[in-house]
């Protein structure tokens, strides 16, 4: 009898535990010593050997993430109501919020106190201790503060820049390793991750890197992706209709040669009512961008050029071809036009410091191209813009702006600006002018 029973308890252990690891999001590989490792479906060891799926994509309804933006540079434009939001700083002094109206070329101070210096931290236009970047969404502005206990916070205020409230943190904020954490906005959400990730680690200094889920009301908090593989990066986070894309990518560089060799493990997509990721695209991409009217992909492949995915047909079509200049673009897409910037192209190939063969190319959805636009500011990457203007956050060419009597936030940066009205001829940027 006391056998019996012995028996029956090793064998309902036994059920227990296979149970409860078919039900956990595990799976075992081999590594090359024979051990067996167990990785949570979160990690991108897991995500990586995915069989692309993109007709698995589970679309929700069409919300303005500002997806047209550009994620690899500070988030310093966003866009509202015909204008746009602008986060600058003048050398080392406080971040400094202005609203620029393309109409005049104005950037004026966000502040309606009469007579103001916006010297005092009682200025609504100062952000002492604050990243130089602004998100708008849901009618409210939203930013990072750097210089809470050695954290990084998540901070909300109205659209005059009144009322601002700490959130909740986003990560640390250390004097002595630089992250720059970037923000995407989505279904009463924020996904927070570090756009540089781990690539200025060295080789055995790891650095486990995520996209991180975090709810505006402070309830869901969690890791949708992770990884610790060096020199890598979660990058490009844009979202669509309820899914969350993002591409993995790689750098590995030396000097003398200079040498800087991106990799990319694919296109992939995370969807929050089901809680899953998948492989959108098995290639080496570099960015992407969608048209979420009539489900269409595009990609930027590194070294190949640009190709097309219909979501309804389920079919690719390669529709330009990489040259000498483009072996890497960022993309985005207005409703109407594909914009490439082949800044990346330079920084990663070239490591050049003539300005001469940085540009704008922009093509329609079949990929002809329809103007090319010199970009001047080297270095400076194209934040792209809604479909009224293309926008550049770079130098101040005012020669006036040290002259007496004008104030410290004329020497700040300027947004250079082209009205995509005219963007078919456009070869000249304006430059907007800091308004008292």
């Amino acid at each position: 009898m006391k056998r019996w029973i012995l028996v029956m308890c090793i064998s309902i252990s036994a059920l227990c535990l296979l149970a409860c690891t078919q039900g956990a999001d595990v799976y075992e590989t081999e590594s090359s010593t024979s051990e067996n490792l167990v990785a949570q479906k979160n990690d991108i060891k897991y995500l990586r050997e995915l069989e692309a799926e993109p007709q698995n994509i589970v679309w929700g309804d069409i919300e303005d993430t500002q997806a047209y933006m550009s994620t690899i540079v500070e988030h310093s434009l966003a866009v509202y109501n015909g204008g746009y939001y602008y986060a600058a700083t003048e050398g080392t002094s406080s971040m400094f919020l202005s609203f620029f109206d393309p109409q005049t070329g104005l950037c004026t101070p966000v502040c309606s106190q009469p007579q103001c210096e916006h010297m005092s931290p009682t200025c609504t236009a100062l952000y002492d201790g604050y990243n130089r970047q602004v998100w708008c969404y849901n009618e409210k502005l939203y930013f990072i503060k750097t210089s809470v206990n050695g954290k990084a916070v998540l901070t909300m205020s109205e659209l005059d820049g009144t009322g601002r409230k700490e959130l909740f943190e986003i990560g640390n904020s250390s004097a002595t390793v630089e992250v720059i954490y970037n923000l995407c906005f989505m279904d009463n959400c924020v996904y927070i991750y570090s756009r540089r990730g781990n690539c200025g680690y060295l080789p055995d200094d790891l650095m486990e890197i995520s996209v991180r889920l975090r709810s505006l009301d402070g309830k869901i908090d969690k890791n949708i992706v992770v990884s610790n593989e060096t020199n890598s990066r979660l990058e490009m986070l844009k979202g669509y209709r309820g899914n969350l894309f993002f591409v993995y990518a790689h750098s590995q560089m030396q000097m003398n040669p200079y040498i800087n060799k991106t990799t990319s493990d694919g296109l992939f997509c995370y969807n929050m009512k089901n809680d899953e990721v998948i492989k959108v695209v098995d290639a080496q991409v570099c960015d992407f961008a969608i048209d979420d009217t009539n489900n269409i992909l595009y990609y930027y492949v590194i070294g190949e050029g640009l190709y097309r995915y219909s979501f309804n047909s389920q079919e690719t079509k390669k529709i330009y071809t990489a040259d000498d200049l483009t072996t890497m673009c960022m993309l985005s897409y207005d409703g109407k036009y594909i914009y490439m910037d082949n800044v990346r192209h330079r920084a990663f190939t070239v490591m050049g410091t003539d300005d001469t063969e940085r540009y704008v190319y922009v093509l329609d959805s079949d990929g002809r191209m329809i103007n090319t636009i010199r970009v001047t500011e080297y270095g400076s990457f194209v934040d792209y813009g809604d479909n009224k203007y293309l926008l550049l956050a770079g130098s101040n060419n005012d020669k006036d702006k040290f002259a007496d009597g004008k104030r410290y936030f004329h020497r700040m940066d300027a947004i250079h600006y082209i009205d995509k009205s005219s963007i078919q001829t456009a070869t000249e940027w304006k430059q907007s002018i800091w308004n008292d």
